[in-house]
């Protein structure tokens, strides 16, 4: 988003809760690999990097906890007693994915210290259960279960299968998958959740009670992966009950005309990087428009999601066993794509047989993607700029 604004020449400055960034997508594989989650940090192989690494030039930074809006509705408050006013606020805090993501405000100290004791949980629990079964709670799943082979891991569903905008052969291939992992989905349920455990794990030893009068006992650690957005420093009346900012067309709130959501807004069901990138696009074109005076906002979001907003890749686990669903793309796409993106059609790793099915999944194709993250890590682009600017905000 930052890099969309720097594009049309507004001027950025983004406040950040920690004082590092991690890339949550292959998050599962480093969280379950703390020594690589440690001796990768700061590098191009890593998932989590410093300011000074990863910092975008001509953007200013600051360091802190947004705790809420200024009551003039122009300025946001900050856990340090500092505010900061603004002419346009982009909100693009993306959804919280518990353990996976370091917590608001913590330090990177503290973050690797949960890293490196989390395997340790998960060897002694003799029952997981986590909350939804979509992309990252399947691949969470799985790290789980390489972890500890004898567990129980359970995955409630609110829908009728995990992954639900996977039908037809691609489903089957995935909860074959699932069935194989002794990974149980239990579907059409909702579960009751303690205070404060929709957004946090749960290490202590607990019952949980489903929609379906089933109760889920002794339950070791519980990981909700709902994807709730981290929107909880906003009033009621801005967001919807997932924590989605409620935007219109053009990617504004509709309580703010000031606000802007990318990421975490409520005009799209999903955030998938082609969603993200469109709405950044739009976004970005609309703030300028505010802050010149505009009246008319020029840009506007598709009524659709960019590519069906559906999820073509899973990992279970990461590096061991993947699945591309080119079905959705059709045959042709799936006979001219790969699962690395080399778009050979003489590929010697798979392209001679075709994939005639427009489905590849397995472990040639896991281990294919483990081999690509080996070579080029969580993809952070390590730079040697200077560290970047830090907005000094006055109290």
């Amino acid at each position: 988003m930052a890099k969309e604004m720097v594009k049309v020449g507004v001027p950025v400055i983004i406040v950040q809760a920690n004082p590092f960034t991690e890339q949550p997508i292959l998050q599962p594989y480093f969280l379950t690999r703390p020594e690589l989650y440690e001796s990768k940090a700061d590098t191009p192989k890593g998932s989590v990097a410093n300011l000074e690494t990863v910092g975008i030039d001509g953007v200013s930074y600051v360091v802190g906890t947004v705790i809420g809006l200024g009551k003039d509705g122009t300025s946001i408050d900050l856990d340090n007693g500092r505010t900061l006013k603004f002419g346009a606020l982009v909100i693009a805090v993306g959804n919280h994915y518990p353990a996976i993501m370091a917590e608001t405000g913590q330090d990177f100290s503290s973050r690797l210290a949960f890293v490196k004791s989390f395997p340790q949980k998960v060897l002694a629990a003799n029952k997981i259960v986590l909350g939804g079964a979509g992309p990252v709670a399947l691949e969470m799943a799985c790290e789980l279960r390489r972890l500890n082979k004898d567990c129980t891991i359970q995955m409630v569903t609110s829908g009728n299968s995990a992954l639900q905008s996977w039908t037809g052969t691609p489903a089957s291939v995935l909860a074959k998958r699932l069935s194989d992992l002794n990974i149980e989905v239990k579907t059409n349920a909702r579960i009751d959740l303690p205070d404060g455990a929709g957004s946090r794990p749960v290490f202590n030893k607990a019952d949980y009670s489903l929609s379906t009068g089933e109760v889920l006992s002794d339950i070791d650690i519980f990981l909700p992966y709902f994807g709730r957005a981290r929107t909880e420093f906003l009033p009621d009346n801005v967001t919807s009950s997932s924590g989605k900012v409620l935007v219109n067309e053009h990617g504004q709130s509709t309580a703010f005309a000031s606000m802007f959501a990318v990421g975490c807004g409520s005009h799209y069901p999903y955030s998938l990087m082609p969603v993200i990138e469109k709405e950044a696009a739009v976004v970005a074109t609309n703030v300028r428009a505010v802050l010149s005076g505009d009246r008319t906002l020029p840009a506007s979001l598709p009524a659709s999601p960019p590519n069906d907003g559906q999820v073509v890749w899973v990992h279970l686990g990461i590096g061991e066993w993947s699945a591309i669903n080119l079905d959705q793309k059709g045959c042709l796409p799936g006979l001219l794509s790969r699962f690395c993106g080399c778009f050979n059609p003489l590929c010697p790793c798979c392209g001679c047989c075709g994939w005639c099915c427009a489905y590849p999944a397995g472990e040639c194709a896991g281990k294919t993607f483990g081999h690509l993250l080996g070579l080029g890590g969580n993809m952070h682009k390590i730079h040697p700029a200077s560290p970047p600017a830090m907005h000094d905000i006055a109290r």
